[in-house]
C-alpha cells in the first residue's frame, strides 16, 4: 500500500527507548500489518477506507489544529486533530456506549484528556459502527489507527484509551491489535477509565438480576396485561419503548424520582429492597435498568440472535425484607452455553497485553462497580502479565466523573512509563496530578492504599 496523503512533520524526536524490551516499526512504515483474528463475534473489517477530509476543526480545542473527518470502510464516522506543532505522539479515544448528542463535532468526542493536544500530542476518535460489543467495536478504532498510518505515517508513539464501555474497548484493542507477527507495537500503551473491565458477561450479571427481581417487586416491566417474555430479552420481540417510559414506569413503582418525604410506604420498601439485594446505589437505578432493557435487546436479540448467555439459576438473592419469598418466585434462567461461551470470546478480557495499562477507577462507582479492578488484575495475573499494569483509584465522583487533572495525571504517567520503561508508584500518578491541579483547577482525590474487593462480593457469582 502506497501513502498518497500528506506526511506531517515531526517537530520533536523521541529519544529514549522502551525497557520493555519491544522494538517500534519504522515511522514510514505504510503496510498494514497483520492482525490476529477476532473472535467470533467480533470480525470487523480493517480495510483502511478513504483518505481523511479535512475539516473545520471543533470550536475550543485547546491549540491551533488541522482536523479531518472521514467514514471507515466499516461505517464508522471519525475525527482527528493534529495539533500545528505535532510531536508524534497519537492518541485514540474510546468513548461509552452512550453517544455525545453532538458526535464528533465538539472537542469532548477526543476525550477528557485532549488538553494535552497543547503539548504537541494528536488526537483522534471514532463515532464506533454501533455494535454493543467491545470486541467489534476495538475493531473501528483499530482501523482508525490505520486509516491514520496510511494518511500521516506511522506515530512515534501510539496509546489508545476509554471510559466506561470505552475502557472496554481499549482493553480488547489492546489484546487483539496490539502487536504484530514479529512482536513489534501498534500500540504502544493504554490508559482505562471507570471500565467494565470484567467483560460484557459479567459486567451484565447485576443487570438479568436486576430485571428479574425488579418484576418480583414491581410486575410492571411487563405489566400483567402486556405481552410476556424472558427478561434476558430486554423487550419482548417487536416491541418498543422510550428512555422516558422506562423511567415513568421505575418511578411509578418505587418513587424513585420523587423526594423521598413523598414516596409512599410501599415504594419505599420496594426501592429500598431493590437497591440492597442488587448492591447499586439509588442514583444508579436508571442506567442499570436501561442497560437491561435497551442494551439487552441489542445484545441478546440483536447479536446473539435470542439465545441467552446469563444464567441465575443457582443465585441465592438476599437482603430484602423477605429474601425466601423472592427466592421462591424471581423468575430464573438458564444460559445457552454456546451463546455464553461466544460472548466470553468476543468481550472478555484475555490479559494478553505486550505494553502497559494504566487503569483509573472511582471507588464510589455505582455502574461499573470498582471490583471490575479485581477481576482485571486477576486475568493479567493469570495471563503472567500483570507487571505492565498499574491501577490507581479516586475517593470520589459517580461513574466516569474523574476531575480533568485527574485524566491528565493517568494519560502523562501512561506516555512516562512508555518513555522510561519505568512502571510507575502512586506517590507518581498523584504528584502529576497535583501538578495539573494546580494549573486547570480541579480536584485530585486519589487513595494511594486502595485495594478493591473481589468481584463475586459485589455481583452475584454463577455456576455451571
Amino acid at each position: 500500500m502506497r501513502c498518497t496523503a500528506r506526511r506531517l512533520t515531526v517537530h520533536r524526536d523521541r529519544s529514549t527507548t522502551l525497557a520493555i524490551g519491544f522494538a517500534m516499526c519504522s515511522m514510514v512504515a505504510c503496510s498494514d500489518p497483520p492482525v490476529v483474528p477476532a473472535p467470533t463475534l467480533a470480525t470487523p473489517s480493517l480495510v483502511a477506507a478513504a483518505s481523511p477530509t479535512p475539516t473545520t476543526c471543533p470550536a475550543g480545542l485547546p491549540v491551533v489544529a488541522t482536523c479531518y473527518v472521514g467514514v471507515s470502510e466499516a461505517g464508522a464516522a471519525y475525527l482527528i486533530a493534529i495539533p500545528e506543532h505535532w510531536e508524534g505522539t497519537l492518541v485514540l479515544f474510546n468513548r461509552g456506549a452512550t453517544s455525545p448528542a453532538a458526535g464528533l463535532s465538539v472537542p469532548a468526542a477526543l476525550g477528557p484528556a485532549h488538553l494535552l493536544m497543547r503539548d504537541g500530542i494528536a488526537f483522534a476518535a471514532s463515532g464506533y459502527r454501533g455494535s454493543v460489543l467491545a470486541g467489534v467495536t476495538a475493531g473501528d478504532t483499530e482501523e482508525l489507527r490505520r486509516i491514520f498510518v496510511q494518511a500521516f505515517g506511522k506515530p512515534l508513539r501510539t496509546v489508545v484509551y476509554g471510559a466506561s464501555f470505552g475502557g472496554l474497548v481499549t482493553a480488547r484493542c489492546l489484546e487483539l491489535y496490539g502487536t504484530n507477527e514479529d512482536g513489534s507495537l501498534n500500540y504502544d500503551g493504554a490508559l482505562t477509565g471507570c471500565g467494565i473491565l470484567a467483560g460484557t458477561l459479567r459486567t451484565n450479571y447485576t443487570r438479568l438480576d436486576l430485571r428479574v427481581v425488579y418484576q418480583y417487586f414491581c410486575q410492571n416491566h411487563p405489566r400483567p396485561t402486556e405481552p410476556q417474555y424472558p427478561l434476558y430479552l430486554g423487550l419482548a420481540p417487536g416491541t418498543n419503548m422510550t428512555i422516558d417510559e422506562l423511567r415513568a414506569r421505575v418511578n411509578e413503582c418505587t418513587g424513585v424520582f420523587k423526594p423521598v418525604i413523598e414516596r409512599s410506604d410501599e415504594q419505599r420498601e420496594r426501592l429500598s429492597n431493590i437497591l440492597t439485594v442488587l448492591r447499586i446505589p439509588e442514583n444508579e437505578l436508571i442506567a442499570h435498568m436501561s442497560g437491561a432493557t435497551f442494551n439487552f435487546r441489542e445484545l441478546v436479540q440483536g447479536q446473539l440472535g435470542g439465545r441467552n448467555p446469563f444464567s441465575n439459576v443457582h443465585v441465592h438473592y438476599h437482603g430484602s425484607t423477605n429474601d425466601v419469598a423472592l427466592n421462591a418466585h424471581a423468575e430464573r434462567y438458564e444460559s445457552d452455553p454456546t451463546a455464553a461461551a461466544e460472548l466470553s470470546a468476543a468481550d472478555d478480557p484475555t490479559g494478553l497485553v505486550a505494553s502497559p495499562v494504566v487503569s483509573l477507577h472511582q471507588i464510589p462507582d455505582g455502574r461499573a462497580f470498582v471490583e471490575q479492578e479485581h477481576a482485571y488484575r486477576t486475568t493479567l495475573e493469570e495471563a503472567g502479565t500483570a507487571h505492565l499494569l498499574f491501577q490507581a483509584y479516586t475517593n470520589e465522583g459517580t461513574h466516569c466523573t474523574f476531575s480533568q487533572p485527574e485524566w491528565l495525571a493517568g494519560l502523562t504517567t501512561l506516555l512516562h512509563w512508555i518513555d522510561t520503561g519505568i512502571r510507575p508508584t502512586q506517590h507518581d500518578i498523584m504528584s502529576a496530578c497535583e501538578r495539573y491541579r494546580a494549573e486547570v483547577g480541579g480536584s485530585c482525590t486519589i487513595n494511594p492504599t486502595y485495594e478493591p474487593a473481589p468481584l463475586v462480593t459485589r455481583v452475584y457469582p454463577r455456576h455451571p
